[in-house]
Order: C-alpha cells, then structure tokens, then sequence
C-alpha cells in the first residue's frame, strides 16, 4: 500500500485483518524503497508463503501425507529456492550437478525444475542454453 494520507493509526489498521496490506510506504516514494518492497513481497508473500503454508499443512496432518502430496511440496520447495538462488545469476556459472547434490535430487530433475522455471518466466532461458552446451 502506497499512501500519503494515512496517519499512523490508519497505517497499523492496514496491516490487519484478512485483506491486510503486507508493507505500507509513504510518499514521496523512493524508487529503492518500492523495489526493495516489492522484492520483499515476492519472497515472503508469493511462493515462499505457499510452501511454508503447505509444509505446515503436511505437519499438522496426523497421518503421513500422501506420497504424490509431499513430492508436489517438496518441488514447489525446491523450486523456488533455485529460482531465488539463480536469478540474475551468470549462465555459465551454472553446474546442475551442484544443484542436484545441494538439492538431493537426480540431475533430470534439476533440468525439468529448470525448464518449469524458465517456461513460466521465472528464470532468463539463457540458463538451460547454456546447460545444453556445458
């Protein structure tokens, strides 16, 4: 919420209840304060909430969760931790071998969280053009 109104007992009620806002910036409004906002929101409001509410709902299950219901968690999980951890990054610093032993998993698993990444413009495409010449 951008505002130059709100005093500060108006700002705190933003904050609250359902349809809360998550940050609330005065005007004038500085460019890096909006961006560092906004970034901020993306991680902990975006995906990042998603996969602790879901990890959460997996804890308080009493029995096990599903096998198709973890997996599913776990790559949103691992998922946005890649995308976190490469955005911006140099295409030729990638090592999916690195990645899948950070991440346990298997190299083609890597490579098709990458492809997902990339396909719903998380990730700049130069990352898998560059994994296919390495």
């Amino acid at each position: 919420m951008i505002s130059g109104t709100l005093e500060i007992r108006e700002q705190l009620a933003a904050l609250q209840g359902p349809l809360a806002a998550h940050y609330v910036i005065e005007k004038p409004v500085q460019v890096e304060q909006l961006e560092r906002a906004v970034e901020q929101a993306l991680e902990r409001c975006g995906i990042g909430e998603t996969v602790a509410v879901l990890k959460s709902l997996e804890g308080a299950e009493k029995e096990c969760a599903s096998d198709p219901d973890r997996r599913f968690t776990e790559r949103l999980e691992r998922q946005h931790a890649l995308r976190n951890a490469l955005r911006g990054s140099d295409p030729a610093a990638l090592s999916i071998s690195a990645l899948a032993r950070q991440h346990r998993v298997d190299r083609k698993t890597i490579r098709r969280d990458l492809r997902d990444l990339v396909g719903r413009g998380d990730l700049d495409p130069a990352l898998l053009r560059e994994e296919a010449e390495g």
